[in-house]
């Protein structure tokens, strides 16, 4: 409905996209919103660092960047999209930085991996996104 988005995996399942390091999984389980937490998913959680792959993560990130990338031939272009490229590329930055798991938070990302001089254009972008409806369409950043 309107007020949640809820998600859940079959244990088995789980564990197996947990050993091949899958990144849909992964980042369900790095989500800062838990409405109910079970045992099994403390344990999951616990063991991630283990199976986390860099270069399987790594991979996925640029691949969706890239293709998004593709589809920005237009003038004006959805402020979602933008922020979709730049978690993607900012998450790529974070794991080759630090070696784990980037947080989900684009704003965290913002903060640790991208350079002072481009914060304040992306902010703007993220003040935008979070006034507006999901199709707002700005114009290409320059810088």
């Amino acid at each position: 409905d309107e007020v949640f988005d809820v998600s859940g995996w079959d244990i088995k399942k789980a564990l197996k996209l947990l050993y091949k390091s899958n990144p849909s999984l992964l980042e369900w389980f790095a989500s800062p919103i838990v409405y109910k937490e079970t045992i099994e998913a403390s344990y999951i959680r616990e063991v991630i660092p283990i199976y986390f792959s860099q270069k399987k993560l790594y991979c996925h990130y640029q691949r969706m960047a890239k293709t998004s990338l593709k589809y920005m031939n237009n003038e004006k272009v959805p402020v979602k999209k933008y922020l979709y490229i730049l978690r993607c590329i900012l998450s790529s930055q974070y794991i080759v930085n630090d070696k784990k798991q980037p947080p989900i938070e684009i704003e965290k990302l913002i903060e640790c991996e991208l350079p002072s001089e481009l914060r304040e254009d992306m902010n703007k972008l993220l003040m935008i996104k979070k006034n507006s409806n999901e199709k707002k369409y700005v114009d290409h950043i320059s810088s």
